[in-house]
């Protein structure tokens, strides 16, 4: 225990199969220090840079290191790099950190097959922090440096954090080969404040290969609305967070709150992600709720803000902004590209149960406030919560999208499945559109957008 281990260089064979094995507690590997001399570099083994392993192996820091890398991070060693991981935490292995949150705690990691490994098949690594890394780029954040993953979480992981809500934690998790954080199991992950896809300013593009969070793990929470719990995650060469159950019993109960998805960390400048913004393919609940998903879909044909596919169930969209994505807002089909029309109370299957959407009836302002009325019919004697949108111009479709969330109603449909609904809001301008969703209960099934409706003026 308590053993300090830094100003060290390890390449090629010097280090062995792993260049360092921790099996206790409260070791330190690397130190918070500006300089090269005071660096670790970790690099060329045979499987991992750094292996965490065991239940006795709690408390211990990595900081301060470059872990696959060359001597100034600026590309992996091909010849000899890492054959798993920069850091490998498994059997158990708690309340670890990797990285900090002051300037100098971060690693770099690059030309490994995963950056960072957590859990393994049957076992799991818990309550392990990954703060403040770069994780497939330079030292800088602004070239790639691929590892084949940014992060991988297997097993029964559960508590871990990518990230957090404190400032300082941001990893850059960008320009590796597969998915930038991919968590094929596990549980009660935590994703905050992480810029996946971009650059190290969250200006440009820096994608990862395929998804930039692909969730299959239970309870994951993906950002949090805030300056500082929001991830950026754009620029990928698929879905922004895809969300399927790939491992059986995994992949229900997240929640995807308050990112930019498809812009830069400002939310106004377009860094679309290659498919949709979010796809979910697994059943629910899941909510995905005060995202900005925008420009979205610049390859394949899944180019949706929001794609809700498969035998995805009881997804929950709410409070986002959805605007500019290639095609529709939300799309509930697995043939159709197009909205599917409503049904008489609503008795039709499919993603999300296709729930039907609400019909707007009239828009119109006056002395600053738009009063907007519309109806639903979907299943009887049930409440419904009713989102209102507004956008400067009406989708291609016809249908959304929803830039400005404005306001929501609750409604409860009679007997024969209606409900009539009004309300007023504030901040549209006549010449404007609006849209509405409808959302089973609180946090059920989301419908698509509604057909637009333009403001007139009374």
């Amino acid at each position: 225990d308590d053993v300090l281990m830094s100003f060290n260089w390890g390449m090629g064979q010097l280090l062995g199969v792993d260049g360092i094995r921790i099996f206790s507690s409260r070791n330190i590997i690397g130190i918070d220090t500006p300089g090269l001399k005071f660096r670790n570099l970790i690099s060329g083994n045979k499987f991992n840079s750094i292996l965490i392993s065991g239940n006795s192996a709690t408390g211990n820091t990595v900081e301060n290191c470059y872990l696959g890398t060359n001597l100034a991070g600026s590309k992996g060693l091909m010849k000899i790099v890492n054959r798993t991981a920069g850091v490998r935490l498994v059997g158990g292995a708690t309340g670890n950190r990797i990285g900090g949150r002051t300037k100098y705690q971060g690693n770099v990691m690059g030309g490994n097959e995963e950056g960072v490994f957590i859990g393994a098949d049957g076992d799991g690594a818990n309550n392990n922090m990954i703060l403040g890394n770069k994780i497939g780029t330079n030292p800088a954040g602004t070239a790639a440096v691929p590892n084949g993953a940014g992060v991988l979480q297997r097993g029964t992981s559960s508590h871990n954090s990518i990230g957090s809500l404190l400032a300082g934690s941001r990893n850059i998790i960008s320009g590796n080969q597969a998915s930038g954080i991919d968590l094929q199991g596990g549980s009660q992950t935590a994703i905050y404040g992480n810029y996946i896809g971009t650059n190290a300013a969250g200006s440009a593009a820096l994608g990862n290969g395929d998804d930039g969070v692909a969730v299959s793990a239970s309870n994951t929470i993906v950002g949090r609305k805030g300056a500082l719990g929001a991830n950026v995650i754009s620029g990928n060469g698929f879905n922004g967070v895809s969300m399927a159950d790939v491992n059986d019993g995994h992949g229900i109960g997240s929640v995807v709150a308050g990112n930019y998805i498809g812009t830069n960390s400002t939310g106004k400048k377009a860094i679309p992600n290659g498919y949709n913004g979010v796809g979910v393919y697994s059943d629910g609940p899941q909510v995905i709720r005060s995202n900005v998903i925008a420009f979205n879909g610049t390859i394949g044909d899944q180019k949706f803000g929001v794609a809700v596919l498969g035998e995805a169930q009881d997804v929950a969209i709410l409070g986002n902004s959805i605007f500019s994505n290639v095609s529709l807002g939300i799309m509930l089909s697995n043939t159709d590209k197009t909205v599917v029309p409503n049904d008489l109370l609503d008795g039709d299957t499919g993603p999300n149960g296709l729930q039907n959407f609400p019909v707007l009836r009239s828009a119109s302002v006056h002395a600053g406030k738009t009063l907007i009325k519309g109806k639903l019919n979907s299943t009887p004697n049930t409440t419904f919560r009713i989102e209102l949108f507004s956008n400067a111009k009406a989708d291609k479709s016809g249908f959304g999208e929803g830039q400005f969330f404005r306001a929501f109603v609750n409604v409860t449909t009679d007997e024969q499945g209606n409900a009539s609904f009004s309300k007023t809001v504030t901040g549209i301008l006549a010449g404007q559109f609006v849209t509405a969703t409808a959302t089973v209960g609180d946090a059920g099934a989301t419908s698509y957008f509604s057909k637009s409706l333009r403001v007139r003026t009374v």
